[in-house]
């Protein structure tokens, strides 16, 4: 399949199959676990008298917003917020194993058109991750530590490394009972040579990508220029007039009534580019595979050649 073939099959499958709307119940629904997750771990936290990085930044935002005194940040606290970094770190990193699993399930499922057994419903399998927590987490966490190293040597090789493990959630979602490291380098075996088609897919895409760029650019300049006539009238005392506005922010005084709208736009956008490029991914997958031999052999981390699943 060609790349306008393939965006033509994905949009299709978004809007007339009714694949945008289960995405959309998908999203809210893995919105609510990640909640869920969150106030467990913020009640533990809580109770330990414990917080992490991200709460003490947070919380440095809130006093200087409330015209506060931060808390000073010593030693002996920033080693207290080891430790439970870490762990918000790890339950980051098992959310995004879960929801990413669970979406490539759907993927899969949306350009296959049918799934193992006939009376499968649409969903089968979306949930699967919460039945494999570990395997979710260190899938995560090797794919997220083997990109970042070969990042730290230069961009261009992070980039390369990305494209290389890019089908490694799909395959996992394929094959639930794949180990990370059989994903990984069935992925790269995939992927061999096959980078630059995958990347092109990607660029072919420009079109919506500009237009969340462009959404979102109007909505952050329109929100600083609200923030600097909220600031500039003394924290809102006086309302401030079409006047002062222009006369404070010039060109930009317009963009304060477009904050809002664009920012509703870019997150609708944000969705709709995320979608449409996973959906691609997934066709670009489905057209992978088929050029793959059903007795080929792949080289676990083991370095053990076994037989690749069906």
């Amino acid at each position: 399949m060609t790349n306008d073939e393939i965006r033509e099959e994905g949009w299709r499958l978004l809007r007339h199959e009714e694949w945008m709307i289960r995405l959309l119940y998908a999203t809210v629904l893995f919105a609510l676990i990640g909640s869920v997750f969150s106030y467990f771990l913020s009640v533990v936290y809580e109770k330990l008298g414990a917080v992490d990085f991200q709460h003490f930044a947070s919380n440095q935002i809130a006093a200087l917003a409330a015209n506060r005194q931060p808390e000073q940040l010593t030693s002996e606290l920033a080693s207290a917020m080891i430790l439970p970094s870490v762990f918000t770190k790890l339950k980051d990193l098992l959310l995004a194993g879960i929801c990413t699993f669970g979406f490539r399930c759907l993927y899969l499922r949306a350009v296959r058109g049918a799934g193992k057994t006939p009376d499968e419903p649409w969903s089968a399998g979306m949930l699967g991750g919460l039945r494999d927590p570990a395997g979710m987490l260190w899938l995560a966490l090797r794919l997220s530590l083997q990109t970042f190293l070969w990042t730290l040597l230069f961009v261009v090789p992070g980039i390369v490394a990305a494209y290389r493990y890019s089908q490694a959630w799909l395959l996992k979602a394929d094959h639930p009972e794949w180990s990370a490291g059989e994903c990984l380098a069935e992925s790269g075996r995939l992927m061999d040579g096959r980078k630059m088609d995958l990347f092109r897919l990607h660029a072919s895409y420009w079109r919506i990508i500009t237009l969340f760029l462009v959404s979102f650019l109007v909505a952050l300049i329109g929100i600083t220029a609200s923030a600097y006539a909220y600031l500039s009238t003394g924290g809102g005392a006086a309302q401030p007039t079409s006047e002062s506005l222009e006369a404070a922010l010039g060109l930009f005084a317009p963009l304060v009534g477009l904050a809002l709208p664009s920012m509703v736009a870019a997150l609708v956008l944000r969705l709709l580019v995320r979608w449409s490029l996973s959906m691609g991914n997934a066709l670009f997958y489905r057209e992978l595979m088929k050029s793959v031999p059903a007795d080929a052999e792949l080289v676990p981390d083991g370095g053990e050649e076994t037989s690749r699943p069906e």
